[in-house]
């Protein structure tokens, strides 16, 4: 075994273990809770009318955490979620301290519709359509590269 091999099965173990322990250490209420950390999530960069945006991609089990807890995020950078299958969806932003904007996308990347949320809102945004993907970015994002619905997303995973 390289020591590559080594490293890698070691950081996973290190974030199983992290992820673990949430459930054995108590929660305080002046401490945000994460069940999973930022660390432990894939990335990959898309990007759409020529800008870049590094994306967090949510794991099934992270789908429910999402950005909650955050407290900054930088500006070109969002976490991506895929629906398999693609569906009706909904985003809320329940235990989401910073703005945020969400777009839906269809199987082929193409804008559905945009929701600006306002943080620890409760209102559910939904999606106009079948949405096969979904991005959350700071508020203002999209407005910044002049992204609107029927503009199409690049490099998105398989799904």
């Amino acid at each position: 075994m390289g020591i590559h091999y080594r490293l890698k099965y070691t950081f996973y173990f290190a974030c199983l273990l992290l992820g673990l322990t949430v459930f054995v250490l108590p929660v305080h209420a002046d401490k945000p809770f994460m069940l999973f950390t930022p660390d432990c999530l894939p990335r990959t960069t898309i990007s759409i009318n020529g800008h870049d945006l590094t994306v967090e991609v949510a794991t099934q089990a992270y789908t429910g955490q999402g950005l909650m807890y955050r407290t900054e995020l930088p500006w070109n950078h969002g976490m991506l979620f895929v629906f398999e299958p693609p569906r009706t969806t909904a985003m809320w932003m329940h235990n989401t301290y910073i703005p945020l904007s969400v777009t839906f996308l269809d199987e082929s990347g193409v804008i559905l519709n945009i929701e600006d949320m306002e943080p620890m809102s409760r209102e559910l945004h939904y999606s106009q359509g079948m949405a096969a993907f979904a991005v959350e970015v700071n508020q203002g994002w999209f407005e910044q590269v002049v992204a609107s619905p029927g503009d199409r997303f690049n490099n998105l995973p398989e799904r």
